[in-house]
């Protein structure tokens, strides 16, 4: 049976959140127009949205190696049933890059990671790869998965699991600040740091609910208790580039005054791009909803000659790619 897409699962978690919550009069609209405008949508754009078009445009990258995207759209149906709906099975679809996946018990990080299984591929790739390496390892990690290759396969996978329970430790403790690096040949790449910026451009979101903002930005601190936030933690297994992968994933739902947010922070990749970000939701309208989504993803690969247009065809490929979701879902809606 096909994994459903571990987006899908926080957006159950946040329907349940919704159904529980007390009933309340009808929450305030809020300005969209001056929102979009905020995301730096134009008149024509808002008029597109309001005839039921979803309009996406490149977002300001806050470095050179960021690819940032948002899309505003609008939909008559209230902000509660159009969480609710994400958990019906018409509407979660299936993304077939996904392999497996597992959610992360905090209270026991090696548990959860036993039922990753290594494929053979990836164990090989693990033996063999150097700090030049296409994979995504520290120093640290790759001095241990050296040290394992004796043992064979299940010793490489071992270690591999061991040195993924101690990235989600460090992150739980110590948040984007604590975020191993990357092994760049004898340098690093920061991944934390790269997240850090992504969070950091979410203005809007900053703006417009910066409770839900600064839990998202300060996690592990709850700075403000207004919010009622769940947070949960996935691996993933999946296809990238045709390539086995893990990834390591934070979700954080919220609900406050009608306003439902969902934030993913991919806090770990093993491969191809460095880190990601989506903070996605919706926001109570004169009639219907407001529909947000915004991603940052941030990649080594393009940097350096030719960076440029390797930008653009990047930009040109994730709009592509998160439209045709977003159309699906909006589908399955109506």
């Amino acid at each position: 049976m096909p994994a459903p897409r571990p987006r899908s699962l926080w957006a159950l978690r946040l329907a349940l959140l919704l159904a529980a919550a007390p009933s309340a009069a009808a929450p305030e609209p809020v300005d969209g127009a001056a929102i979009a405008r905020g995301l730096g949508f134009d008149d024509a754009a808002l008029h597109r949205v309001m005839e039921g078009e979803l309009v996406a445009r490149r977002s300001e990258e806050t470095t050179d190696k960021e690819l940032a995207l948002v899309v505003w759209g609008w939909t008559r149906r209230p902000v509660g049933l159009l969480f609710e709906r994400l958990n019906a099975d018409e509407v979660l679809g299936v993304d077939r890059s996904v392999r497996s996946y597992g959610e992360i018990d905090i209270g026991d990080l090696e548990g959860s990671f036993r039922a990753l299984e290594v494929p053979a591929s990836l164990a090989a790739e693990l033996g063999r790869t150097t700090r030049n390496g296409p994979l995504h390892l520290s120093h640290d990690e790759l001095r241990a998965i050296t040290r394992a290759r004796g043992g064979g396969a299940e010793a490489i996978a071992r270690t591999y699991r061991a040195a993924l329970a101690q990235r989600v430790a460090s992150y739980l403790e110590g948040g984007l600040a604590a975020i191993a690096p990357y092994a760049r040949g004898r340098g690093e790449s920061q991944p934390g740091e790269e997240l850090r910026s992504a969070t950091e451009g979410y203005r809007v979101l900053r703006d417009q609910v910066p409770g839900f903002y600064r839990a998202w930005a300060e996690f592990p601190r709850r700075p403000d208790s207004t919010w009622d936030l769940i947070d949960r933690f996935f691996w993933i297994l999946q296809d990238v580039e045709g390539q086995p992968t893990v990834v390591l994933s934070h979700a954080m739902a919220g609900l406050r005054n009608g306003r439902a947010l969902v934030a993913e922070r991919q806090f770990y990749v093993g491969r191809s791009y460095n880190v990601s970000e989506t903070v996605w939701g919706g926001l109570p309208a004169e009639s219907g909803t407001y529909v947000y989504y915004h991603n940052r993803t941030s990649t080594d690969r393009v940097t350096g000659t030719g960076g440029s247009v390797r930008k653009t065809i990047g930009r040109r490929m994730m709009q592509s790619e998160v439209l045709r979701f977003l159309e699906g879902l909006r589908e399955a809606f109506d």
